[in-house]
């Protein structure tokens, strides 16, 4: 008999949950075996995998060499993309916490609990797929999950919070405008990630459906239902959304959606719809603004940091708050001594507005804690994979990619590799890696539908010296932590001596540099 399971009890046996009364998460995985009884006999599950940490073993003769048992890894095809390292040691173990968690939860669906549901949760696909991308080939994995939801689709145009629909939720967890949105917003990301269309152009119509079916459960353009921000950090045990009031995280995904849906009217020729999409996103926002902002206090709904951080990366905030909205979100942090309170759905939010608006200081002073919740906190708690609660609850998931968002900045902050506004499958890079904290240097590299991406560099006392790799047909803007052209060299030659590269003064008044494909290897003296 064999019993796999995430945790162990006092007497160092798997914990089943059902049992103890710690939880509700499920039997222990068992598998029995009746020996044959004569000679060497080998024996694997088939059509079924498990999810687990410990492997309990009974009623075998066994020695105290196990040697003979193993382990084996599987998960969809999806090919490594992405390397990470860099020198702070945390920051690396989170790296492989995030790459075991994401595979182990990638079998044909973007999975949650491998030791018992196996089920297709959609949120996880659009909120985490921006981090998976920078790791793994996505290409041919998640079309097919656009084609799951394809067919889970309603009627009436709902999409259910998990696809394929293997069984039917009742409430909050059928339906959940922040799970069914991956349905417009995957197959943009894929068009964003790889050039690819098709996942637009074959389910456009259906998506349409969806925003007309969002439409209808609006009251005067505001959609406040189902679960919100789920397993955010307030007094109460995680689950449903306790910082953030539902109406503000359903109806900024909501606009966000309205918004997509323009950019795909577009691409795809589609005027009227592009220009129908456009009113119906001005009027989202005015409503969103008269309901959840406070122009006296120059707050949204109750000042949490998922409220604050998806009405700005959304574009929810008009022009003159920005600055504040933007300050309001630090203040929060920095107050609470750089810790979280964002759930599964606002900390993707939150990552990507601080590192958009130039204070990824803060992101690694938020992530550099061990005594509060937060990733720290789970490796501090023995965790080997991303928990399902930031407070790593026994009786919640131990594998659940739901909370990896920081992962993306690994790559696009700390790599600095992303791509500029408009462009497509990385073919107009920006390489803009973020010095921060006491981080001294870092290895990244990403193969992008144009090939290799490389970004290194190290922060020495008298310099800072970067190794960039930009693939075949590809330009890149990068952008240098120097003011004075005069300090910066490109292979021992002064920057201003080259005739393939242009440079420029920035926005925030760092030096840029306009390159096409090659390898770059730059200093910039202090």
């Amino acid at each position: 008999r064999m019993r796999m399971g995430e945790r162990l009890d006092d007497n160092r046996r798997a914990i089943d949950y059902r049992t103890t009364g710690v939880g509700a998460t499920g039997v222990v995985q068992t598998d029995e075996y009746v020996c044959k009884g004569t000679g060497r006999e080998t024996w694997t599950p088939r059509f079924t995998y498990h999810g687990f940490r410990y492997l309990e073993l009974s009623g075998a003769a066994t020695q105290p060499d196990t040697s003979w048992l193993r382990a084996v890894v599987v998960h969809t095809d999806v090919s490594r993309r992405g390397s990470f390292e860099c020198s702070d040691q945390q920051i690396n173990r989170l790296h492989e916490m995030a790459v075991r968690t994401m595979l182990s939860n990638t079998h044909g669906l973007p999975t949650d609990c491998p030791h018992r549901e196996k089920l297709g949760w959609l949120e996880q696909s659009h909120l985490i797929g921006p981090s998976i991308q920078y790791g793994y080939d996505i290409s041919r994995a998640y079309p097919k999950i656009v084609g799951d939801m394809a067919t889970a689709q309603h009627e009436d145009g709902m999409i259910p919070t998990i696809a394929p629909q293997y069984t039917v939720f009742a409430e909050g967890f059928l339906d959940t405008p922040e799970w069914g949105s991956a349905f417009i917003l995957l197959p943009y990301y894929l068009y964003r990630w790889y050039g690819d269309d098709r996942p637009m152009r074959e389910n456009y119509d259906r998506m349409a459906d969806y925003i007309d079916y969002l439409s209808s459960k609006a009251d005067g353009h505001i959609v406040a239902y189902g679960l919100g921000d789920w397993c955010d950090i307030g007094p109460a045990e995680p689950a449903h959304s306790q910082l953030t009031s539902n109406g503000v995280s359903a109806t900024a995904i909501y606009y966000y959606d309205i918004c997509t849906m323009q950019r795909i009217a577009e691409h795809l020729g589609k005027t009227a719809d592009a220009e129908r999409y456009e009113s119906l996103a001005a009027e989202v926002k005015k409503a969103f603004n008269e309901r959840f902002f406070d122009r006296r206090t120059l707050k949204y709904d109750r000042n949490s940091q998922a409220a604050n951080a998806m009405a700005l990366y959304m574009g929810l905030v008009e022009p003159q708050y920005e600055e504040v909205v933007l300050k309001n979100l630090i203040d929060d942090i920095r107050s609470r001594g750089n810790t979280l309170t964002a759930g599964d759905v606002g900390y993707r939010y939150v990552v990507q507005a601080l590192l958009d608006n130039g204070a990824s200081d803060v992101l690694f002073d938020m992530n550099s804690r061990y005594d509060v919740p937060g990733y720290g906190y789970q490796i501090a708690m023995g965790e080997t994979a991303l928990a399902e609660s930031w407070q790593s609850r026994d009786y919640l998931s131990h594998n659940h990619c739901m909370l990896g968002h920081l992962y993306s900045w690994l790559f696009s902050g700390i790599g600095g590799i992303s791509q500029e506004s408009g462009s497509t499958a990385y073919k107009r890079l920006v390489i803009d890696p973020q010095i921060v904290g006491d981080l001294r240097d870092a290895r990244v590299s990403f193969r992008s539908p144009y090939g290799l991406i490389r970004s290194e560099w190290k922060d020495a006392p008298d310099e800072f010296v970067q190794t960039i790799e930009i693939p075949a047909n590809a330009t890149a803007r990068i952008c240098l932590p120097a003011t004075d052209p005069a300090k910066v060299t490109e292979s021992g030659k002064p920057v201003s001596a080259r005739k393939d590269m242009a440079f420029e003064s920035g926005t925030d008044g760092r030096i840029e540099l306009h390159v096409g494909s090659g390898v770059y290897r730059i200093a910039v003296e202090k």
